[in-house]
């Protein structure tokens, strides 16, 4: 008989954090079992008895989008932005966070797969074959 467990998922707002009131509501069940693990949420988490945790982690399939300067991570249940801030004291001392200046824009690096792939950069264009997003600092 498969044991199930649960994962915690975040929830909907930008500074969510789960509390233990909440994790029931925004958990992924886990399926433990003896057959083939399933890394897929819509389909059905499963993991395979003997498969160490952190590989099953590390297979999850999650959906990641660019949207509003944000990381949207599987229809919303993650959201992630990179905000602009003074530099904080490294005097340590606790500080309270700094204002935020706003959002860094988040871009997905394949809208600018074909530029990157003419710069000849070896960095660059590596970072064009592997994918994902990124944003600019200055």
């Amino acid at each position: 008989m498969p044991l199930t467990v649960s994962l915690p998922a975040l929830g909907e707002g930008d500074n969510s954090v789960p509390t233990s009131g909440s994790l029931s509501e925004a958990a992924w069940p886990v399926v433990i079992t003896t057959d083939k693990p399933c890394y897929d949420p819509e389909i059905g988490l499963r993991m395979h008895i003997d498969q160490p945790f952190s590989a099953f982690l590390s297979s999850l399939c999650l959906s990641v989008k660019c949207s509003d300067s944000r990381l949207i991570i599987n229809n919303g249940q993650l959201k992630i932005a990179f905000h602009r801030t003074l530099r904080v004291p490294d005097d340590g001392r606790t500080h309270l966070l700094p204002k935020s200046f706003g959002r860094f824009p988040v871009q997905n690096i394949a809208a600018y797969r074909g530029k990157i792939m003419k710069t000849g950069n070896e960095s660059l264009i590596d970072m064009a074959r592997k994918g994902g997003v990124f944003f600019l600092i200055f």
